[in-house]
């Protein structure tokens, strides 16, 4: 498990995590770019931003963990 937080376990046949800040940053500046066309590019930002911010719960961070390792196992919500 790699010592960041991460938002996704890594694709098969890649030893890559998708870690947690980055996945949020790009989320945000796509949702900034999609509200500007209607005068909400900052709303849309923030919305991105923490659209995933139950991710930093240790308890998911284990279940991705768990994940990685073929355990099949129901997430803890990380939407709430």
């Amino acid at each position: 498990m790699p010592e960041k937080f991460v938002a996704h376990t890594p694709r098969k046949g890649s030893e890559d995590w998708h870690y947690l800040d980055d996945h949020l940053r790009c989320v945000a500046e796509k949702a900034r770019a999609f509200a500007e066309k209607f005068g909400a590019g900052t709303l849309g930002y923030w919305a991105g931003l923490l659209h995933d911010i139950g991710k930093y719960n240790p308890e998911f961070q284990r279940y991705l963990e768990q994940a990685q390792q073929g355990k099949k196992l129901k997430g803890p919500p990380h939407a709430v």
